[in-house]
């Protein structure tokens, strides 16, 4: 499975100052993955290509053109429940309200240097658990596998099934053997022999649990009010 680049973007109309925060953030995270930073000069383009790109977290200046960064971001979070956002800004007083789409951090302009390494740390935490790796099946028989791709993991026989979004991995394995450690990643076993990934579910109707792509399952009697409590909680953080 080729490797994931972690992709930043910086939302700025000032190109000078975005290429020269590009080049800086290059330089402060070097990280296990590749890493890649694209600029996007006004609402338009970053509203238009957030997806496409696959952008993982955003550098967003307050004053963005003739927008305010902040709606944007809120406008970004209908799209992505899980925007993760540092804003940047020149002006000081705009700090008591940089709390909009829970931000990871907040960059003075003039201190960018600086501020980037305290952020750092909270970045550097939000992209260890996205891209976290999980070892499926056992002895040489092994796949390993980015947990935020993961949508479900399910038992055929004596085979598990990770489902993906653009592909189903078969490996021998034991739901027994991973469970404790997928619910530590937001995954709810829903039957005996299924847990789903928090992160893609988008309802819960009478026993059925849907998540994006299409994924539908049925929920055992038994499931369903923690399921509930475990996806409103989940939502709630996030």
């Amino acid at each position: 499975m080729q490797e994931t680049a972690v992709r930043f973007a910086i939302c700025d109309d000032d190109k000078v100052y975005a290429e020269k925060m590009k080049a800086l953030i290059l330089q402060t995270f070097q990280l296990p993955q590749p890493v890649e930073c694209v600029i996007y000069l006004n609402q338009e383009q970053i509203l238009k290509y957030y997806h496409e790109d696959k952008i993982d977290i955003i550098f967003m200046d307050i004053e963005f053109g003739d927008v305010i960064g902040f709606q944007v971001a809120r406008r970004l979070s209908m799209q992505d429940s899980q925007l993760a956002v540092v804003y940047m800004t020149n002006y000081e007083h705009y700090i008591t309200e940089a709390f909009v789409c829970r931000p990871l951090g907040f960059i003075r302009k003039s201190h960018a240097e600086d501020d980037l390494q305290i952020a750092g740390q909270e970045i550097r935490r939000f992209i260890g658990q996205k891209y976290s790796r999980f070892v499926f099946g056992g002895g040489t028989a092994v796949v390993e596998v980015p947990l935020y791709k993961v949508y479900a993991v399910e038992i055929y026989g004596h085979d598990m099934v990770i489902l993906l979004a653009d592909e189903n991995i078969r490996v021998r394995d034991k739901l027994m053997r991973v469970e404790d450690e997928l619910e530590a990643h937001d995954f709810v076993k829903i039957s005996r022999g299924r847990m789903v990934h928090l992160k893609y579910v988008t309802a819960i109707e009478g026993k059925t649990v849907r998540l994006h792509e299409n994924y539908e399952f049925a929920v055992s009697a038994d499931k369903i009010s923690m399921l509930k409590s475990r996806w409103l909680a989940y939502k709630m953080l996030h």
